[in-house]
């Protein structure tokens, strides 16, 4: 049962002041126009309508005034229109995560009730992702050569790998992967979602509810001080709970 809510055609940033309002903590998120008004920090760049990680780059001032309401070069794979209208994006305060890899959690909630989650950590190091390495074969990941930026997401959809927190499944939990919890301040012995980003989850669920969203799956980051900031709510959540939790993630065995 995936309940469809009034915010469901409502956009990131609706959803972000929602629940920045009810005192969930989020990066600090602006319109095109705020930013160029008061801002020269390199920032990142997310399409209000997109999902799956495509088109979440890290951008400076002069390729948003670039791109931005100009006819741009088309980009396809991230379904970019040829014209870039300023209404179509949000910008969010870059926020630096613990480690050599872009993370962000993952949790699902029914109401304030935490399901489990899962801790998704980018296939390539933040290095190989900023300079484009060569063995990052697919388009998305070789922009920094063609577009002088770089995506800056976990996804599994963009090649993330899924590190499960609260169900555990058969097989070694690789090395790299132990390294990764470490850095976050997690026991690769005793996996749990954190305890402060657990009352966190519970209360931006009991938020979402209010505006009709029960099931949702959302989106944490964590800084290098160990807070916790809101990112997003998947409330398609549906299924993919299940295949996440129980069945090995979408495309790979979570372990």
């Amino acid at each position: 049962y995936t309940h469809k809510s009034h915010i469901f055609e409502q956009d990131k940033l609706q959803i972000s002041k929602i629940l920045e309002e009810a005192g969930i903590p989020i990066p600090k998120t602006m319109t095109v126009d705020e930013y160029l008004a008061e801002s020269d920090e390199r920032v990142v760049l997310k399409p209000k309508g997109l999902s799956l990680g495509l088109g979440v780059l890290y951008v400076d001032r002069p390729t948003i005034e670039y791109f931005i309401g100009k006819r741009g070069p088309r980009i396809p794979l991230l379904n970019y229109p040829p014209t870039l209208d300023p209404e179509d994006f949000i910008l969010q305060e870059f926020i630096e995560t613990p480690g050599d890899r872009f993370t962000s959690y993952r949790i699902f909630t029914v109401g304030d009730e935490i399901l489990g989650g899962v801790l998704t950590t980018s296939r390539y190091t933040k290095t190989e992702s900023e300079t484009g390495a060569k063995k990052n074969k697919r388009f998305y990941e070789r922009l920094p050569k063609a577009f002088g930026t770089y995506p800056i997401v976990s996804n599994v959809a963009v090649g993330g790998i899924q590190i499960g927190l609260s169900h555990r499944y058969y097989g070694r939990l690789l090395e790299r992967n132990q390294q990764i919890l470490r850095d976050h301040g997690i026991d690769p012995d005793d996996r749990d979602i954190p305890e402060p980003l657990k009352e966190l989850a519970q209360s931006a669920g009991r938020e979402l509810t209010k505006h009709g969203v029960v099931i949702a799956g959302q989106d944490w980051l964590q800084d290098r001080e160990g807070n916790f900031h809101f990112l997003e709510a998947n409330i398609n959540a549906g299924w993919n709970i299940f295949r996440t939790l129980f069945f090995g993630g979408k495309k790979k065995l979570v372990v």
